[in-house]
């Protein structure tokens, strides 16, 4: 898939790469930039224990009783005899296994990261993770598959493949891709699992080599650089839908389009995504199967297994919603059960079961795309239904129905191979990145503490709260500083905000810990002891202060220092920047921000963060 037709100005070349970390299938798309040559959108198609021409594979791993990593994707354990630990590449082709290593399967992890806010049904499976590994381990090792995988495919399938990537292996980009719902705290575990793989270095400049995008933003990419949403669908101007139906999740989106040349696209609400994929519909099956089959001997895990298999590979994609459907799990005649439905190794299924599987999702589909018209506040003429999850002909027809008969519009389903199609468009934002302005969804702000007034009412209710700084003012805890207010404020990238700040300490302060923090609220406190249970801690930054002027002022009890600056606040890609600007000399000086996952609380010489 080409990205566009502008040859990269670059003056060496420059590799890309995009992780889809999907809740049953996982997939890698990349470009290669080379000076004076259009990008061109590759996917890695070949994978270990896969035949070749596979963009997808499977999001699962094997562990052993100790968390060591045994076999990942579509290999099975048990593990090569003398296996080191970190997964490598030169572990793929091994052919030698320890039969009696036991294993343990880790699948559907990515379900551990959604908000809390996101509701999963208790009837699908938990994920148990082993022994001593935390989820953003899990993480870490298969980001650590992909990346190899990767370079394995490069160095394979390119001229001169293994120097090729010698000269750009020091300067990836790396994209990572994440459901419309997830947010910074997602942001900061998969920016720390990158690292602890090894993808990138843990540096301010290596962060600076991890972005993030949306699913959804993803999708709108791959349909305007493949063409699937040529014609109608980029009328300018015109409002557009997404709805990518996947494995895990259903990300809906709404976007204006404002612009052709170049395309500009505007997000008209925050994007939804709720957990309504084709694995629950499979889930909803293997549970019917439990309780159909419990006093057969098909009722045996491994038939379960066999029959749930064959349903997601056939019926999940050929169901149409007119008739049974007869699912082949077994070639032994002797595989028969008349009073379960069960004749020669073929399981019939009847047209209600398998529509009562299908319908809660759709009808929770439906509620979502509701709610995304409300949310716009307009007509939306341009429906679009993507994702894996779009191929069944009987989600399809439902929307279709919905679509027509209530939107009264009409239900676009793109010819092109949806299947990479998060991958590909991730890798085309990187490049193009129609997308212009951003939705926030929460207030953004600082907690900091405020000088107490005694003429604020506010002020007096808290008097319990006040402590004497050491430069002997008297300080009121827990309050919050709002940068960017309101939910659902639409935010050009290029835009930042700010607001003025001021550290008081003893000696002046080398380093200047700011604790970022979000409201997911309509209105904007002044304190977080207001509505505690909406605030939470996005990102703690440390920010070198040494350079910034260091004002002498004299206290009630002693001498201290004031340094001034001004907290700025911008969206990059789908990221919060967060970095200071001061004034010496009439000169603007600007600061870079550490933006991290977690920072050791050391500061030895630390000071007092004061609004105003």
């Amino acid at each position: 898939m080409s990205a566009n037709e502008t040859s990269y100005e670059g003056l060496k070349p420059k590799l890309i790469v995009a992780f889809e970390v999907g809740t049953t299938f996982s997939s890698v798309a990349y470009a290669l930039l080379e000076p004076g040559k259009a990008p061109a959108i590759k996917t890695v198609n070949r994978w270990p224990g896969q035949e070749a021409g596979d963009s997808k594979v499977p999001t699962v791993l094997y562990y052993n009783t100790n968390g060591r990593v045994l076999a990942i994707g579509a290999d099975m354990p048990p593990e090569p005899e003398g296996y080191g630990g970190s997964y490598d590449d030169s572990d793929l082709d091994c052919d030698e296994w320890d039969s009696n290593e036991p294993s343990h399967k880790v699948e559907r992890f990515n379900l551990l990261l959604h908000p809390k806010s996101t509701t999963i049904d208790a009837w699908i499976p938990h994920t148990v993770l082993p022994p001593a590994k935390t989820i953003c381990d899990v993480y870490a090792d298969f980001y650590q598959y992909l990346f190899q995988c990767t370079c394995k495919h490069i160095k394979e399938t390119h001229p001169s493949g293994t120097l090729l990537w010698e000269i750009v292996s020091e300067d990836i980009e790396l994209t990572l891709i994440l459901p419309n719902g997830w947010g910074e705290p997602q942001r900061s575990l998969m920016r720390t699992a990158a690292i602890c793989a090894g993808l990138v270095r843990n540096t301010p400049t290596g962060h600076e080599h991890i972005k993030f995008v949306s699913e959804g933003e993803a999708l709108i990419h791959f349909g305007v650089s493949s063409g699937a949403l040529a014609g109608k669908a980029v009328e300018v101007p015109s409002k557009i839908m997404l709805i990518d139906a996947g494995d895990g999740v259903v990300n809906i989106s709404t976007y204006s389009i404002e612009g052709a040349a170049p395309l500009e696209l505007n997000p008209i609400s925050s994007p939804s995504c709720i957990l309504e994929g084709s694995c629950v519909i499979v889930q909803r099956m293997r549970n019917l199967l439990k309780g159909r089959l419990a006093r057969s001997k098909f009722g045996e895990e491994s038939y379960i297994e066999a029959i749930t298999h064959e349903f997601q590979k056939t019926v999940m994609k050929r169901f149409k919603g007119t008739g049974d459907c007869l699912v082949r799990f077994s070639a032994m005649a002797s595989s028969t059960d008349a009073n379960v439905g069960i004749s020669h190794g073929r399981c019939k299924l009847t047209n209600e079961e398998i529509s009562n599987c299908f319908d809660p999702s759709v009808r929770e589909i439906i509620a979502a795309i509701e709610d995304q018209r409300r949310l716009a506040g307009c007509s939306v003429p341009v429906y679009v239904l993507s994702g894996s999850f779009a191929s069944n002909e009987y989600l399809y027809h439902k929307l279709k129905l919905y679509v027509e008969s209530v939107c009264n519009q009409t239900l676009y389903r793109p010819d092109a191979n949806t299947n990479k199609a998060a991958a590909e468009g991730a890798v085309a934002f990187h490049i193009d990145h129609h997308v212009m302005t951003r939705t926030a969804k929460f207030t953004y702000g600082f907690r900091c503490p405020h000088v107490y007034d005694h003429n604020r009412p506010d002020h007096v209710q808290r008097a319990n709260k006040v402590t004497i700084s050491r430069c002997g003012l008297e300080m009121l805890r827990d309050g919050f500083q709002p940068l960017l207010f309101k939910q659902g404020t639409r935010v050009r990238e290029e835009v930042s905000f700010e607001y003025p700040f001021h550290a008081a300490s003893r000696f002046g302060a080398n380093q200047i810990e700011v604790e970022i923090i979000c409201y997911n609220g309509d209105r904007a406190p002044v304190w977080m002891d207001e509505d505690p249970k909406r605030f939470a801690t996005v990102e703690k930054i440390v920010i070198d202060a040494s350079r910034i002027p260091r004002v002498p002022q004299h206290g009630t009890s002693c001498d201290y220092y004031h340094q001034h600056y001004t907290v700025m606040l911008s969206f990059d890609l789908t990221e919060i920047k967060v970095y200071l600007t001061w004034m010496e000399k009439g000169v603007k000086h600007e600061s870079q921000a550490y933006i991290i996952p977690e920072y050791p609380s050391a500061n030895l010489n630390s000071a007092v963060v004061v609004a105003g």
